[in-house]
C-alpha cells in the first residue's frame, strides 16, 4: 500500500501497476486482520477499536505522527532545503526534537491536569497549527520564521491519551 501510495503520482493513479500493488496490499492488510481476530496471542488485538476512546485516540497520534513525518521530510529537503548542504538540513529538525524533549515528559501530568480529551485536542491543535503558522513563510527572509513554526508542530506530539 505504501508503494502504491509513493509510485501513485509517477505511474498515475489509476494504472494497473498503482492499482495492483494498492489491492494487494489491501489483501494483506485484510488476512493479518482475518489471523489476529482468531489468534489465541495475536500481535495487535483489533477489539480494542471497538473502544472509541482507544480507537479515536490510536487515529489522534496516527494523525499527528503523519503530520510530523511529512514535517520531517518536507522542511529540510523540498524545496530550498535540497540545495542545503546535509549538516544544515539536519540542523532544521533541531526546534521539533528541543519542542518533544521539553514536552514528552511532561505529558502525563498534563493528563492528569487536564484529563485525556483536552489534552489530546490541545496536542492535536498545536500539531496542526505548525504547518499553518509556514503559510507563506516562503517570501520571508531567512530561517527565523519557521523555528517557532517546527517548535509548535512538536510541541505536546507526544502526549498521550491515557496512561
Amino acid at each position: 500500500m505504501v508503494y502504491a501510495i509513493i509510485e501513485g503520482p509517477t505511474h498515475g493513479w489509476a494504472s494497473g501497476r498503482t492499482l495492483g500493488t494498492g489491492l494487494a496490499g489491501l489483501a494483506v492488510l485484510a488476512v493479518f486482520a482475518w489471523w489476529e481476530l482468531r489468534s489465541d496471542h495475536p500481535m495487535l488485538d483489533l477489539r480494542f477499536f471497538k473502544n472509541p476512546r482507544f480507537g479515536v485516540a490510536a487515529g489522534g497520534v496516527t494523525l499527528i505522527f503523519f503530520t510530523m513525518f511529512g514535517m520531517f521530510f518536507h522542511h529540510p529537503v523540498l524545496p530550498a532545503g535540497a540545495r542545503l548542504h546535509p549538516a544544515r538540513r539536519g540542523l532544521r529538525g533541531i526546534p521539533i526534537a528541543l519542542a518533544l524533549m521539553a514536552t514528552a515528559p511532561n505529558s502525563a501530568k498534563l493528563v492528569v491536569r487536564f484529563g485525556p480529551k483536552l489534552t489530546v485536542a490541545g496536542g492535536l491543535g498545536l500539531v496542526g497549527a505548525g504547518p499553518l503558522l509556514l503559510i507563506g513563510a516562503p517570501g520571508r527572509g531567512g530561517q527565523g520564521h519557521r523555528v517557532p513554526a517546527l517548535g509548535v508542530t512538536g510541541d505536546l506530539s507526544s502526549t498521550p491519551s491515557r496512561r
